[in-house]
């Protein structure tokens, strides 16, 4: 969960699917698809302005908690 003032919440599922949360309001605020396998980590930036996953197919991708845009990724 992230410490910012929208309490965000990030949760993965088998099928690769993240989903970001809003506490705050009780609702998904965004999916993130994830072609590279099931998330088996997920860890907020300090200013909760990005998302990093770690992934099961070996690869590491961050992306911008308010679009859902992937800012950058390791294969």
């Amino acid at each position: 969960m992230s410490g910012q003032e929208d309490k965000l919440l990030a949760t993965c599922s088998e099928d690769g699917t993240i989903k970001l949360s809003n506490m705050a309001v009780s609702s998904i605020k965004l999916d993130f698809p994830n072609p590279f396998g099931s998330a088996l980590a997920l860890s907020f930036s300090t200013d909760g302005k990005t998302l990093i996953a770690g992934c099961s197919k070996g690869s590491v991708i961050i992306y911008n908690t308010g679009d859902g845009s992937v800012v950058r990724k390791a294969v």
